[in-house]
């Protein structure tokens, strides 16, 4: 079937019914950023490791690490996806903190070049932010590597502030050996309030 009309466009607008608005709503459409959200299932899960390459430009161990089958069998329920034609766009996978509970974490956040600058991965992150504030979080907590400046600048526009006082040579504001001896990264929350 073809896609729907631009709901932007209100002049090529062609859905007369209450029903058929909703239709698009529920189902989504891509050029408004409107991708259907749901939760994250064996099959999407399947569907992310099989194009790991898609979403990050590399497939390596590290990757494979951070997309541990933990992600759908232990915390599925706070693990999110957009989807366009039955295939995954968008994802993000976190929980909510065992040590504490009013902190969320967000592991792993990506989509496909085709479709960033839209608004999906920005749904799927609200999607993602909603569950944990309705379970009692106040703040989300990202990590990101200190030369990612586009996940950097994604998550500042997101509302994300960088913690810690030191600075790397770029003058990202750091956390000195969080990851262990030599690995700085970026600590990054913000609340979960609107």
């Amino acid at each position: 079937a073809p896609d729907p009309p631009d709901l932007r466009d209100v002049k090529g607008l062609k859905l007369k019914t209450d029903r058929e608005r909703a239709r698009i709503i529920r189902e989504g459409h891509r050029s408004t950023g409107m991708l259907p959200i749901t939760k994250l299932t064996k099959a999407d899960y399947d569907d992310i490791i099989e194009h790991l390459e898609d979403f990050w430009g590399v497939r390596n161990d590290k990757l494979l690490y951070i997309h541990h089958p933990i992600w759908l069998y232990e915390f599925g329920d706070t693990a999110f996806v957009a989807k366009d034609a039955g295939r995954v766009v968008a994802y993000i996978f976190g929980f909510v903190s065992q040590t504490d509970p009013q902190l969320a974490y967000g592991q792993a956040l990506a989509c496909l070049a085709d479709y960033r600058g839209q608004g999906v991965v920005e749904r799927v992150s609200l999607r993602f932010l909603e569950e944990v504030r309705a379970r009692g979080c106040t703040r989300i907590k990202v990590m990101v590597f200190p030369k990612n400046f586009r996940s950097l600048l994604f998550h500042m526009k997101m509302g994300f502030q960088p913690e810690g006082t030191e600075r790397d040579p770029n003058g990202v504001r750091i956390v000195k050996d969080y990851w262990g001896p030599g690995l700085d990264y970026v600590v990054m929350y913000r609340p979960t309030a609107p």
